[in-house]
């Protein structure tokens, strides 16, 4: 073999390692640990090797910029060093491209060089290790390892340096969550886009995602609209109540919900009717559950799940008065959306009209308004939580009149109707395209 042809053998294959070094780390980065773990428990020990160096993530990073670093370098002074005099003296026996011989020689080799590593020592590696990260990590794993072990000492002083620069610039080393809700959030509108998530299974993931956040007072049904039974009331009034109502067991108060007596199961008020031949209610009212309005909505899943018998609870605010009901049907629905046969709304609580405005219940929590107006996140800290009715509240300062409306966040609210004293539904109108665009 001749010394130019030996001489380009050496810088293509300082090129190639190079491509290796930046493959291995792109790999590694990529991979799913998840998949890592299944293959390190199944006996692969190059998936134990790319977790012992997906754990050690300075030294291997370390590791990964000596190779890189010295690829490159020893690439570029090999080429221009040996290549180029060679070059260099071929231009000098043209006489017009002889007074720039060593110039364009550099030239004619660096440039070239610097091509194919962003090519060859670059883009392509990183390519190909976004593509098949974990088996692509399973090759460079062993290799890495080696690697690391020899570089160790210059991995170390490179690790120490970079904390103490990190120090100085007030960050002191510390890596945030390795995942956060919001990433997870990316990942599952990425799945929808591509398709690989229905939209079905997207809302319901979504929705698990903010039940973890949304306080009991969203989730529960307010007093004003609960159905419950009054004992001073009539057996033909109480009947009457019972099979109108979707709902399998009521709350039993004598007057209000000042004075809560319990909690009855219709079908064991009605069996006793027939049984006995009239209605009964405080006979077959069992003690109530109370929980508080600031419970969340996992703690509030647990609660149902690990009390037995646990239906329906009342829900209490700050000074012991009830203000709402909410049942394990609240819950379910709040995770999947109001279904037919559970109590819901008649009305979907967000109705999209023809213009892109929407009409929405009052009672809709300010998350699901915030995600029908497709608001970018993070959310404004009033839509994080309570309801719709609140924020208007909460934006006027008064009780509104009909037809009252206020802008906030580029998007007009109008109050369309009102029950008494009460916020029944509210027209939302976003932005335009237009004034978006200007």
């Amino acid at each position: 073999m001749s010394s130019v042809a030996f001489e380009l053998a050496a810088v293509l294959a300082l090129i190639l390692a190079n491509g290796f070094f930046a493959m291995a780390e792109m790999a590694l980065v990529a991979s799913r640990k998840a998949r890592l773990d299944a293959l390190a428990e199944a006996g692969s020990r190059r998936a134990k090797a790319c977790l012992i160096l997906l754990a050690q993530p300075e030294a291997f990073l370390s590791t990964v910029q000596i190779g890189i670093t010295l690829a490159g370098v020893l690439g570029s002074a090999y080429g221009g060093a040996t290549l180029a005099p060679a070059l260099a003296a071929a231009l000098a026996d043209m006489p017009r491209l002889a007074p720039y011989a060593e110039t364009l020689s550099l030239a004619c080799v660096v440039v070239p060089i610097a091509f194919l590593t962003l090519i060859l020592g670059e883009l392509v590696p990183k390519r190909l290790a976004l593509a098949r990260p974990e088996p692509l990590a399973l090759i460079a794993a062993p290799v890495m390892t080696g690697l690391l072990l020899l570089c160790r000492p210059a991995a170390w002083f490179l690790s120490l340096t970079t904390r103490g620069v990190l120090r100085l610039l007030g960050l002191g080393g510390q890596a945030g969550p390795s995942v956060t809700e919001e990433d997870i959030r990316g990942l599952l509108l990425e799945g929808r886009r591509h398709g690989v998530i229905e939209d079905a299974e997207h809302d319901i993931m979504e929705r698990l995602l903010r039940l973890a956040d949304r306080p009991l007072g969203v989730i529960m049904t307010h007093r004003s609209r609960a159905d419950w039974l009054d004992v001073a009331q009539d057996e033909e009034t109480l009947l009457e109540k019972l099979l109108a109502s979707p709902h399998t067991r009521f709350p039993v108060c004598r007057g209000d919900f000042t004075d809560v007596l319990g909690v009855v199961r219709a079908k064991d008020v009605l069996a006793g009717r027939i049984r006995d031949g009239r209605l009964d209610v405080a006979a077959h009212t069992a003690p109530a559950h109370f929980l508080p309005e600031t419970m969340r909505g996992l703690d509030l899943l647990a609660a149902f799940r690990d009390t037995p018998g646990l239906k329906l609870a009342l829900v209490v605010d700050e000074y012991g008065d009830v203000v709402g009901v909410v049942t394990a049907a609240d819950v379910f629905a709040d995770m999947v959306g109001d279904l037919a046969g559970l109590g819901g709304p008649a009305e979907a609580a967000i109705a999209r009209r023809a213009d892109g405005s929407l009409l929405v219940d009052a009672a809709t929590p300010m998350d699901e308004v915030a995600a029908a107006l497709a608001l970018p996140r993070p959310w404004p800290d009033e839509f994080a939580s309570g309801t719709l009715a609140g924020f208007v509240l909460e934006q006027l300062g008064h009780i509104p009149a009909l037809g009252e409306s206020f802008s906030a966040h580029e998007t007009v609210f109008e109050v369309v109707d009102m029950d008494g004293r009460r916020i029944d539904r509210v027209l939302v109108v976003p932005p335009s395209e237009e004034e978006e665009g200007a």
